[in-house]
Order: C-alpha cells, then sequence, then structure tokens
C-alpha cells in the first residue's frame, strides 16, 4: 500500500475511551505528511537531476571519443609526414652525394689535365 502525503492529511480516528490526544496525532501526521512531502519532492528533484548528470555524461563520453579519434588521426598523419620527409630527406641525401661525386670526378680530371700540362709561363 503506497500512502500519500494527502492520505497521511486526510486520516481520521476514531476516538476511544483512554486513547491518544487527537490534536497531537492530527499534529503528528501533519508534520510526517509535510516531512514525506519533501522527501518526494527532494526524491523527484533527484532524479532528474540524475537524468540530466546521465545526458551529460553520454555528451561527454561522445565527445571523448571523438577527441581520441581525432587524436589517433593527428598522430597517423605526423607520422606520415615524419616519414615522408625521412624519405625526402634520403633522396636529397643522395641527390648531394651524387653531386658531390660529380663534382669529386671533374676536380680530379681537371687537376689531372693541369698536372699533365706544361708549365706556361
Amino acid at each position: 500500500m503506497k500512502v500519500t502525503p494527502l492520505d497521511l492529511r486526510q486520516q481520521r480516528f476514531q476516538t476511544v475511551m483512554r486513547g491518544y490526544d487527537r490534536s497531537e496525532v492530527q499534529t503528528f501526521l501533519l508534520e510526517v505528511a509535510d516531512d514525506y512531502e519533501n522527501a518526494l519532492r527532494e526524491n523527484d528533484r533527484l532524479r532528474q537531476d540524475i537524468s540530466r548528470l546521465e545526458a551529460t555524461l553520454t555528451e561527454h563520453r561522445g565527445q571523448e571519443r571523438n577527441l581520441q579519434s581525432t587524436l589517433l588521426t593527428a598522430q597517423r598523419l605526423a607520422d606520415e609526414i615524419k616519414e615522408h620527409a625521412n624519405q625526402e630527406a634520403a633522396l636529397i641525401l643522395r641527390e648531394a652525394e651524387g653531386r658531390a661525386d660529380v663534382l669529386l670526378q671533374r676536380s680530379n680530371a681537371r687537376l689531372e689535365d693541369v698536372q699533365r700540362s706544361p708549365l706556361r709561363l
């Protein structure tokens, strides 16, 4: 049986000889009804708070998933850029070494030409 605050306020008892003081019983029932009504209101407010907080939590979890996804994408992109930069640096280094070899060969050939040619004064 579910008792409401209204039930407590409207409850009446029969009068019997040597029974309880009616005004004390009525006062007590009204106080209990008020406390019960306040508890029900607080319970309802807390349920609403829980619903609101659960909705907020769900939203934050969605944002967290999005942030994690974004972070992973950024990390992958950074890794790809780093790999591409390493490949490009290796290519530039190979080209520079090739040019250095060509310059060295030309310099050596020029040196040989100079060393073989008679001195002109």
